[in-house]
Order: C-alpha cells, then structure tokens, then sequence
C-alpha cells in the first residue's frame, strides 16, 4: 500500500474508526475514534465513541429492522444515553455536525444487524465528499463484511478472510419472533424477504460483479449454490487475494501495518502507544490476530481485543475443552508481537 488517501475539501479531517471485536454489543464499549483535523494537522484520539451512531437512526428503519432484531429500538435509545454520558458535548457536536472523511479499520468476525446499519447510517450521513475508506487485517465476516463493501476504496491484505453471507434464519426464528412481537408470523416473513432482496443481495451480486475474472467466475458459482429459496443462507467464504476489483488495493505483507497507516494517512502510528491510541492499538491487535491465523488455533476463529483495559478473547471454540490451547497460543502470540515491535504488551 502506498497511495496517499485523497482528502474531501468539504471534509474536517479524517476520522479513524477501529473495530477490533464483533459488531454487537461489545462493540460499543471496545470501537474507538481517533480525528486527525486537517486545518492544523492536530491528531485526537477518543474512548469507546460507536454509540454515537445512535442518533438520528431513522425510525422507519428501527420499525422494519425490528422484525430482525426486536430488540433495536432499545439498542438506539441506549446509545442516544451512552454519548451523552460518555462525550463530551463540543465533541458530541462535532461528531454529529461535521463532514469527515473516514476510513473504517475492521478485524471483525460480524455480529448484529442493527449495530451494522446504525454505524453505516452515520457513516454515510457525515462523510466527505471522496467518501469511506475501508481496510480490513485478519478478518471481515458477516455484518463486518457488509460494513467493508461500503467502502469506495477497500483495502486489505492478500490473506484476509472474508464471509459474505445472508442472515441465517430457520422457520423456528420466525415463529420465535411472531410470538415475541405479537404480530402474524407471515409479516416476519416479508420483513426478512424484503432485506434480503433490496439489502443483502443487491450488495454481494455488485462485489461480485466487481471481482475481475476469471475468480469471478468462480466465486459466483458458488454464491449461486444456495441463492435460492430466500431462507438458504447462500454463502461463500474467500481471502482478498480472490476478490481483484473488489479489493481496490493490496496491503504488503512484509510491511508492518503501522508503518503503512502512517505512510497512506500522514498521521502518527507508533505502537509504544498501544494503550493510548486506538489506531496503534488496532495495528498491534491486527498483528497478533493474522499471527493466530498462522496458529493451530486459527479454525477457531479466535479473536483478541481489549475492552475496558483488559484483554478479552473471542471465537468459536469450547472453553473448558480447547480454553487451555486457546490461551497458550493467544499469550504466545502477544509475547512474540510485543518482542518484535520493541513494546510491552
């Protein structure tokens, strides 16, 4: 990677958001900001700032996504509360009221659909006019990948992992929600027909469509496997260095990530301030991530990341019987990056 990012003229700065966990509920507590305002190349970080996402979400997307996620309505007045509680209020103006570029750091296995569209709603609402950069490291899967394919330009590594896939529900989630919501199930129905049709497909047949052949090709036989009927999930796993085109440009593998966020972005990224700034700490985490995908452990899809000043894991594996193996290769991992950046961990 070795373009420089284009600047908005309309545009403040730039604004770094760092997803480094699920995009669930964790994630208002873990994703970070950092500004860097153009007009005197001062450079801000913030805490846990996603919950400011929460306004302005339209209620006639709360009204049909709650058929998905019934508890959405809650999850945006508790953000509304979270950014008044958690930000200051010239900043919370800024946040709200300024156009920025952005680029979305992600090292994500997914999560909901509501933190997904309420962090695109904003996006889109406050970026600059060259619009969203997004770059994904070890992983960008599910909801995660939805929020990489908005990007105009889309950055990752060759080996990134990727998963585009519709929301997985079975006859029994939609009895389930019908009962809770205590509408007709047939409703529930048309909600998930609707997203699928005018949300979910319309963006993976254009990433596919932008895949330069002859992968192409393949990849969209085997997305058309499962397309239909509508509650298949239809789904097809791939790394970045299958998906030319829609991969706008390629980070280098023998480069450390910090140096070519510094190099593309003209910002300070040094890891000795891993725990101050979220974009050198989303750098270091990357590096111990792709580093645990060259590990046993990697099937499990485990994740590091730090909520609260503490390190937490997540994945796909059983703790009592893999916890043990888990934790060996994730305290192995973090000792080997923090030896090789110099840095203590």
């Amino acid at each position: 990677m070795s373009a420089i990012a284009l600047r908005s003229p309309d545009a403040e700065g730039r604004m770094f958001w760092c997803i480094n966990s699920k995009l669930d509920a964790t994630a208002l507590n873990t994703a970070e900001v950092a500004i860097h305002r153009y007009r005197d190349n001062a450079y801000k970080s913030f805490g846990a700032a996603l919950p400011v996402c929460g306004f302005n979400f339209p209620q006639a997307e709360i009204d049909r996504l709650q058929y998905l996620e019934p508890n959405i309505q809650a999850t945006v007045e508790n953000c509304v509360q979270a950014s008044h509680q958690r930000i200051p209020a010239p900043l919370l103006r800024v946040l709200l009221e300024k156009r920025f570029d952005i680029t979305v750091l992600i090292n994500s296995r997914g999560g909901g659909v509501s933190v997904q569209r309420m962090f695109s709603q904003y996006m889109n609402r406050i970026a600059g006019s060259e619009g969203i950069e997004t770059l994904a490291t070890s992983v960008a899967a599910s909801a995660a990948h939805v929020l990489f394919s908005q990007g105009k330009e889309r950055l990752s590594y060759p080996s990134t992992q990727f998963l585009l896939h519709r929301p997985t529900f079975v006859q029994a989630d939609f009895s389930e929600r019908a009962a809770q919501l205590k509408v007709p199930e047939k409703d529930i129905v048309a909600a998930y027909e609707w997203w699928v049709h005018n949300e979910v497909d319309p963006l993976y047949d254009a990433e596919l469509a932008s895949i330069t052949l002859p992968q192409r090709q393949q990849m969209t036989a085997l997305f058309e496997q499962e397309k239909e009927p509508v509650t298949l999930e239809r789904k097809v796993k791939y790394s970045g260095a299958d998906a030319p085109g829609f991969i706008t440009q390629y980070l280098q593998e023998d480069i450390p990530l910090h140096t070519q966020l510094a190099q593309r972005y003209g910002v300070p990224v040094h890891p000795a301030q891993f725990h101050t700034d979220p974009v050198a700490r989303f750098a270091v985490l990357s590096q111990i991530g792709r580093r645990l995908q060259r590990s046993e452990v990697a099937s499990m899809g485990v994740q590091v990341y730090i909520e609260q000043g503490k390190w937490r894991i997540q994945g796909d594996f059983d703790n009592n019987a893999d916890g043990a193996t888990v934790l060996h290769h994730v305290t192995e991992a973090i000792k080997e990056v923090g030896a090789e950046l110099g840095i203590e961990l």
